[in-house]
């Protein structure tokens, strides 16, 4: 009878499908990519992890030698990108290094390019065309026909956009090109937003969006016209705000053959 009994509880273990539970980590630590990720958008991204220095990226500050690079040939105005998680995930931080180019363009499709970590992202019930999705992205443009400072941008939808807070360069951060670290700590239908670890501020949608308040995260770009484009990321995670944030990997020492060494008599 015992027997059975376990027999019948490992039947029914094997047909529970695994759930993705938080704390989540990409670190790009090598060619393999961890965990499964949908396409955020319409418009499908291809992610891969490749050696730092592919397409000139150096390795993000605490790289392991590989970044994460998502590339999408764009037809044209196309948002895409890679979620992983649950819809029912709420109330969490999202963290990683982003490669931030600059440009100085009023041209397609550079104008308007962001790249953007991805939150509470869910199909809406009422419409399965329309989806959600609050989003944290930069775009440093310094042609001033398109806009009047480079920016970073908290958006809501819900499923338009009815919630934007906005900080510009130079007043609230130092726009550059690089590695820069982006965190948006989320707690319920509030939010802070950080720059390289300084809060550029607070957001609150809880009277534009109260209905966004959980969903999927990732990370992707939006290309404003045809053309080819890749998104660099290195060391993303995810985990419940307050609870305690997943350490970085070790970064790999460089072996001792590619060490340069002086002879001394």
């Amino acid at each position: 009878m015992r027997k059975i009994i376990f027999l019948s509880l490992l039947v029914v273990c094997l047909a529970v499908p695994a759930v993705m539970a938080l704390p989540v980590t990409e670190y790009f630590s090598g060619p393999t990519i961890e965990n499964t990720y949908d396409q955020f958008w319409t418009t499908d991204a291809t992610l891969e992890s490749v050696s730092g220095g592919t397409d000139g990226i150096p390795d993000a500050p605490g790289g392991n030698g590989y970044i994460g690079r998502s590339t999408c040939e764009a037809l044209g105005y196309a948002s895409n990108g890679h979620i992983t998680g649950e819809y029912t995930d709420a109330s969490y931080t999202i963290q990683a290094y982003v490669w931030t180019p600059v440009v100085n363009t009023a041209a397609e499709p550079d104008d308007f390019w962001y790249h953007q970590l991805i939150f509470y992202r869910i199909t809406d019930a009422e419409d399965a065309t329309y989806y959600g999705y609050g989003r944290l992205h930069t775009q440093f443009n310094l042609d001033t026909a398109v806009i009047t400072a480079p920016r970073i941008r908290l958006q809501i939808t819900n499923p338009a956009f009815v919630h934007t807070t906005a900080w510009a360069s130079p007043t609230d951060f130092t726009h550059s090109e690089g590695w820069h670290k982006l965190k948006i700590e989320i707690t319920g239908t509030t939010a802070n937003s950080y720059y390289d670890d300084s809060l550029l501020g607070a957001s609150d949608w809880t009277s534009d969006g109260p209905e966004r308040n959980a969903g999927k995260f990732g990370f992707g770009q939006y290309i404003d016209g045809a053309g080819t484009r890749s998104l660099y990321i290195d060391n993303f995670k995810a985990w419940s705000t307050g609870s305690a944030e997943p350490a970085d990997p070790t970064p790999t020492p460089v072996p001792l053959s590619a060490q340069n060494w002086t002879y001394y008599e």
